[in-house]
């Protein structure tokens, strides 16, 4: 029950996450999303840090990994494949974890770190190097909260994802659209609009921090 509770109200803040992304490029390509990055010479993670860190999080729940790690709870919970599997059985488990972190920092890097591009470097490195690099940078940050920050309790992780995270990326969303409806109608420069964006929505995000410390 606490798997499906987990589970259920992560996923939709990871969907909401994503789609803030789509919205305000206009596609679900992902070539196209990297290839707008390249266009305009930015990250998505400066002008919308807030679905980043919503969508680290929530992967934190997804793939089970500590500090979200109720359901297992290995050194709480005296049950399931911590102590039901031994050897390759037990590898196995714990590799499909690391796995699915890699899938999700993938995910990440792609939409919101500019894929196998950065700024023109991709013409002197190979862009599966820049991927890669990329690519672990964002996995260390699942490493680093294993080991640096307590597990939540169920209660405190459902009244953050329900009570705070859910509305926060709800606005997100909101706010991407607007913005995005802004750019067009006012037809603003891409010098001028994405700056005074990534300022509102680095306000949502430093939110989300501080609203952390509360939980």
């Amino acid at each position: 029950m606490r798997t499906i509770a987990m589970l259920i109200s992560y996923e939709i803040i990871q969907g909401l996450a994503l789609l803030a992304a789509v919205i305000f490029i206009g596609s679900m390509n992902l070539q196209a999303i990297v290839s707008w990055q390249d266009e305009y010479n930015t990250w998505l993670i400066f002008i919308m840090p807030l679905p980043v860190v919503a969508y680290l999080i929530a992967g934190a729940v997804e793939i089970n990994r500590s500090p979200m790690d109720i359901s297992e709870a290995e050194s709480e919970i005296v049950a399931g494949y911590h102590v039901e599997y031994s050897g390759i059985k037990f590898g196995f488990f714990y590799a499909a974890e690391y796995f699915a972190g890699f899938a999700v920092s993938a995910i990440i890097v792609t939409l919101f770190l500019g894929g196998w591009t950065a700024w023109g470097l991709e013409e002197w490195v190979p862009g599966w190097l820049l991927f890669l690099s990329k690519l672990y940078l964002v996995f260390f940050l699942f490493i680093w909260t294993r080991g640096t920050l307590p597990r939540l309790r169920i209660d405190q992780l459902m009244a953050f994802a329900w009570k705070f995270l859910l509305p926060l990326a709800l606005l997100n969303v909101l706010v991407a659209g607007g913005e995005v409806l802004i750019w067009r109608e006012a037809d603003l420069s891409a010098g001028l609009a994405l700056p005074i964006f990534g300022v509102v929505n680095a306000a949502l995000a430093v939110t989300l921090i501080l609203g952390w410390g509360t939980f």
